[in-house]
C-alpha cells in the first residue's frame, strides 16, 4: 500500500538527525577558529557516544513501540468498516446512515492530509515530540470515550471523526521521527516493520469489533476500545523517543519548507500512482461490510472477512518493500 502523506513525511524526516545539533553550530558561528574547533570536538565525541544505529536494545524497543503504537492509532479508521455497518443498522444512528460514511472519511482524511503539517512542526521544534504523544494518546481517548455519548451521526462526526483524528496525529507522527533518527542502513525494514501494525490491525480488530457488538452493548464496545489503547500504547511511550536529544537556543527556528519537489517528474508520477491507488483502496475499506450485508446477504464473519483480507496484504506487502527500499 503506497500512502503518499506518511511516504513524503517520513522522506523528509531523513536528515532529522543531521538538524538537531545544527543549531549550536549556527548560533555560535560568529567565533573564533579555536572556539569552532572546540565545538566540532565536542559534536564528534556527542557522536561516540550516542546509542548506535540499526542495533541494540534502544533501537528495537522503539521499533517495538512505533509497531504498538500503528496498530492502535491506525487499527481504529481501517476497520471503521464494521463500525459503519453497524451505525447504518442500528438505533438511533440509523436514522441518518446517509451521513455515516463521513465519520470514517474525516478520520481518514484528518489524519492523512495532516501529517506534512504535523512533520513540519514537530521537526522545527523537535523539543515537543515527546510531549505531543503523551497529549495526543490522552485527545485521541477523550474523542473516543465522548462518543460513546453521542445520539446523532454529526456527534460521531465531531468525536470520532475530528477529535480522534487530531490527537491520532499527535501522537502517531513523532514515532516517524524517532524511527528515522535509529535506523540508517535498515531504514525501510524498520519502517516496514512498522507499518504493518495498520495491517496487523485491520486483520485482528474487525473480528474483535463484531465480536463485542454481538455480544455487548455499543456504549461498552467503545469504552472499552479507549482503555485497550491506553493499555497497549501508554508502557511504550517511554521506549519511543529520539537517538538525538533536541538541543538549541530556547527559541524555536522553524525550517524553511522548500517546493522544489513539486517540479519534480518523478514527484508528479509518483503523486498520479497514489492517486489512483488510493480511489481503488480506501472506499472498499469503508464499503464492503456494508455491501456483504445488504447485496450478498451475508451476516457474522461473512461481512467482515472482505475487510480482513484485504488488510492482510498490508502485512505481506509492508515488510517485501521496506526489505527491496534496503537494497
Amino acid at each position: 500500500m503506497v500512502e503518499l502523506c506518511r511516504d513524503i513525511a517520513a522522506y523528509s524526516g531523513r536528515d532529522t538527525h543531521a538538524n538537531h545539533p545544527s543549531y549550536e553550530l549556527e548560533e555560535l558561528s560568529h567565533l573564533q577558529p579555536t572556539h569552532r574547533e572546540n565545538i566540532d570536538d565536542t559534536n564528534r565525541l556527542r557522536e561516540f557516544s550516542l546509542p548506535p544505529v540499526d542495533e541494540g536494545k534502544d533501537a528495537w524497543l522503539c521499533l517495538v513501540g512505533g509497531f504498538f503504537l500503528e496498530v492502535m492509532v491506525w487499527g481504529f479508521p481501517f476497520s471503521f468498516g464494521v463500525l459503519q455497518d453497524y451505525y447504518t443498522s442500528h438505533e438511533p444512528f440509523s436514522q441518518d446512515a446517509s451521513s455515516v460514511s463521513l465519520v470514517g472519511s474525516c478520520c481518514m482524511g484528518i489524519m492523512y492530509l495532516a501529517s506534512p503539517l504535523s512533520m513540519f512542526i514537530l521537526q522545527s521544534w523537535p523539543r515537543v515530540c515527546r510531549s505531543s504523544s503523551l497529549i495526543g494518546l490522552v485527545i485521541a481517548c477523550v474523542g473516543i470515550i465522548a462518543s460513546s455519548f453521542a445520539t446523532r451521526v454529526w456527534q460521531l462526526i465531531v468525536t470520532q471523526g475530528v477529535v480522534y483524528a487530531l490527537g491520532a496525529c499527535m501522537l502517531y507522527y513523532p514515532v516517524l521521527i524517532f524511527l528515522d533518527e535509529w535506523f540508517v542502513r535498515r531504514k525501510g525494514l524498520a519502517f516496514g516493520v512498522c507499518w504493518t501494525g495498520t495491517g496487523v490491525a485491520g486483520v485482528a480488530f474487525p473480528f474483535l469489533i463484531k465480536w463485542g457488538l454481538s455480544r455487548f452493548s455499543y456504549v461498552a464496545v467503545i469504552r472499552a476500545w479507549a482503555v485497550i489503547m491506553v493499555m497497549f500504547v501508554g508502557p511504550f511511550l517511554p521506549f519511543v523517543k529520539p537517538r538525538i536529544q533536541a538541543s538549541g537556543p530556547s527559541g524555536p527556528r522553524p525550517q524553511r519548507i522548500s517546493f522544489k519537489f513539486l517540479r519534480s517528474r518523478s514527484f508528479a508520477i509518483f503523486q498520479i500512482i497514489n492517486l489512483l491507488q488510493s480511489l481503488g483502496y480506501f472506499a472498499p475499506s469503508l464499503y464492503l461490510p456494508t455491501y456483504a450485508r445488504l447485496v450478498l446477504g451475508e451476516s457474522g464473519i461473512g461481512t467482515t472477512a472482505p475487510v480482513t483480507t484485504m488488510n492482510a496484504g498490508v502485512v505481506i506487502g509492508m515488510v517485501l518493500i521496506g526489505l527491496l527500499i534496503d537494497r
